[in-house]
């Protein structure tokens, strides 16, 4: 029987190649009709010109997020209809169908009306979620990082913020605050996955070794078949565009 797989991650969690990944098993829909899988998804996701311009990331992403246009609705948002659109319903007949998922609360709303299996992928140490923090500040652009710091008119405490401490300031609190967030609420994605599916470790993708095993886990769990040659050319040329591993704690803004 085919399945919707929901790959569920917090901001810079990686959660996004996690379903890339997904989309390499032959019995996982895709979309994109005589493109090979592998090779369109490195050139449109992880092309090498990026490591240059890591600003540019999140626009390559979405050219791989076309959901709404594809299956008539995009599990990234809030759902507010049921999953299984007719589109969907037709895809399943052959294949499973991958979403990527940001929030828990979005994939509990979505098994209310659908089943589907679940991956969810969290840091397991503080490296892990400084690794995470600064991969998505990275991408997103200090200045473009979501607030997580003021409540309320939050535009006029930024600017009133920035007046008085500094505009350096702001982007290292702004950054501290996000890692303090989302280290909050990594055991309830973790929980999510231990409930309704399979929990991934993001340090296991920082490894050749454990990603391999990582890899076998997915298969088994999801029902799939992704290859693994093909999953290590793919994480290499998502790898290769990060900096340094052990540069990690080398980040101006945590």
């Amino acid at each position: 029987m085919n399945n919707i797989i929901l790959a569920v991650g917090d901001s810079g969690s990686a959660v996004n190649f996690i379903r890339n990944l997904i989309t390499l098993s032959d019995n996982v829909h895709w979309p994109h009709d005589y493109l090979p899988r592998l090779d369109f998804i490195i050139n449109t996701v992880y092309p090498r010109e990026l490591k240059d311009n890591l600003q540019a990331w999140l626009g390559q992403e979405y050219k791989l997020r076309n959901w709404d246009e594809v299956y008539g609705i995009d599990a990234s948002h809030e759902p507010t209809t049921s999953i299984i659109t007719p589109r969907v319903q037709e895809c399943l007949k052959i294949q499973h169908v991958a979403f990527m998922v940001h929030w828990v609360h979005y994939a509990k709303k979505i098994l209310e009306g659908a089943p589907a299996t679940i991956v969810t992928i969290t840091p397991s140490t503080d490296f892990g979620l400084r690794w995470q923090i600064r991969a998505f500040v990275e991408k997103c652009g200090i200045d473009y990082v979501p607030n997580y710091t003021f409540n309320g008119d939050i535009e006029t405490q930024r600017n009133t913020f920035i007046e008085t401490q500094g505009l350096d300031c702001y982007r290292r609190t702004n950054t501290l605050n996000m890692y303090e967030i989302i280290k909050s609420r990594v055991d309830t994605y973790r929980e999510l996955g231990q409930s309704h599916g399979l929990t991934l470790t993001l340090e296991d993708l920082f490894d050749e070794t454990t990603f391999i095993a990582l890899v076998h886990s997915l298969n088994k769990h999801c029902k799939i078949n992704i290859d693994i040659v093909q999953a290590c050319a793919m994480r290499q040329a998502w790898w290769s565009l990060h900096w340094p591993l052990n540069n990690t704690r080398d980040f101006a803004w945590l």
